[in-house]
């Protein structure tokens, strides 16, 4: 079990750390991982788990941080500079005119009075921020901020909660614009899509969004490792020509591995394996939405043909997509090349080392004597930057057709969600109810 010692002391609770606190060797113990072992030992899950998160640097927030997640008083603690004691003090004067809860207090370092240190605070990365003033400007370009008001401070930005929501920022406890104004709306469009804000439920029925976010997946990528032999290069050969086959062989076949990659039908090629991964992401936001769908597309002649195309598209995605994915391959297949063979060859590079020793006066039998025997060794030595370019080659080549490829699938998914769009605004509100399928429900 972990130890933590304070002084000769060695600790064996919170309280009797709290009781014996010395914030220097306390810092000391997270900088070395030992206060974070220590609480897991003891079973403070919650204040291991806070003190994991906080960056591992000997800083003022960071000291104020532990002390906040260890029960301790911060300002007891003495570690605060005369500044930062007068600054204290007036903001807990300031935060008492507004309210009388003592949590409050202990956000003080927490909270900005002013746009200057509501500013300070943004650059300085604070994702939780108090507001206690007159008002001001809260930037929607600066996401995931959650911002608590005390003594509910004006907001001079004319965005709308829905606004910030959507661009990542969040309010608690403070008045905003109920109404969009129009100028705002670019700006607030601009800073929900940095966000990575989803809009497709704002447009599109409930069915067809359900199916959207269900489907929804990242840009699949794999680094694409080819692999040869690098004895090839420690190895002495007795003639040049047998160096220059051996290098030449090795480069053959890992120039091949790499064009196998992107050759369709080969064992290698990555589009089976990607059509495999996007489909299960269809499949498993999908496939339970169909068997539910069933019933009730069975029921109208008008929805069976589109329920069938639905079906298809999604039971088959993995067949659909992988066609789309080998017929990219072929179309751009002087694209997906690799980089001209007959380059990587006239890239090898053969030293050669003379072991023969002369042991005649005469050049003449000494050249006899080196074609009877020959000591002279032949060393490849640039094997390994030959390779470490064709690898290079080969994952370039790679994030272009990973790039490509989760293009075709969200085109896939737009199939889908326009039939799913067919039947879902031919549906009631009542059967929608049903099968639990809402509006309100889709969110980014």
């Amino acid at each position: 079990m972990e130890k933590l010692a304070i002084g000769d002391r060695n600790i064996r609770s919170l309280e009797e750390l709290r009781e014996h606190f010395c914030l220097g060797q306390v810092v000391s113990a997270f900088l070395d991982g030992s206060l974070e072992r220590w609480l897991l030992d003891c079973f403070y899950e919650k204040q291991a788990e806070l003190v994991a998160e906080l960056h591992h640097a000997d800083r003022f927030e960071v000291k104020m941080e532990l002390c906040r997640i260890l029960g301790v008083d911060y300002v007891a603690a003495g570690f605060l500079t005369k500044a930062q004691q007068a600054d204290y003090e007036r903001k807990c004067r300031l935060i008492g005119q507004y309210s009388d809860d003592p949590e409050l207090l202990q956000h003080t370092f927490d909270t900005a009075t002013n746009q200057s240190e509501l500013a300070e605070y943004l650059h300085d990365g604070k994702r939780r921020i108090y507001l206690c003033g007159a008002s001001f400007h809260v930037p929607i370009t600066v996401s995931n901020v959650h911002y608590i008001g005390i003594g509910s401070p004006k907001m001079e930005a004319a965005f709308t909660e829905e606004q910030y929501r959507r661009a990542g920022i969040t309010f608690e406890g403070i008045d905003l614009p109920t109404t969009i104004s129009e100028e705002t709306i670019f700006i607030a469009e601009q800073a929900a899509e940095a966000n990575g804000y989803d809009n497709f439920a704002d447009n599109h029925d409930p069915l067809s969004s359900k199916l959207h976010f269900a489907m929804k997946g990242r840009q699949l990528s794999k680094y694409l490792r080819l692999s040869w032999d690098a004895s090839v290069e420690g190895e002495f050969y007795s003639s040049k020509s047998a160096a220059e086959n051996a290098v030449l062989k090795e480069i053959d076949s890992v120039y091949d591995q790499a064009n196998n990659f992107f050759t369709p039908d080969s064992q290698t090629c990555t589009a089976g394996e990607l059509a495999e991964q996007y489909a299960g992401f269809i499949m498993k936001g999908c496939g339970e939405i169909v068997e539910q769908l069933a019933t009730w597309c069975s029921r109208e002649d008008a929805l069976k043909e589109a329920f069938a195309e639905l079906k298809n598209l999604i039971y088959f995605s993995k067949d659909n997509l992988c066609r789309q994915f080998n017929q990219e391959l072929h179309e751009s297949a002087d694209y997906y090349q690799m980089y001209r063979r007959s380059y990587f060859h006239g890239r090898v590079r053969i030293e050669s080392w003379d072991h023969n020793v002369d042991m005649f006066e005469s050049d003449f039998l000494n050249g006899l004597a080196r074609l009877l025997h020959d000591k002279t060794e032949y060393e490849i030595q640039n094997m390994h930057e030959i390779m470490v370019e064709l690898q290079e080659d080969v994952n370039s080549h790679a994030n272009t057709y990973f790039s490509r490829v989760y293009e075709l699938f969200r085109g896939y998914c737009g199939k889908i969600e326009a039939v799913a769009e067919t039947i879902g605004t031919a549906l009631s509100k009542e059967t929608l109810d049903k099968l639990e399928i809402r509006q309100d429900e889709h969110t980014s």
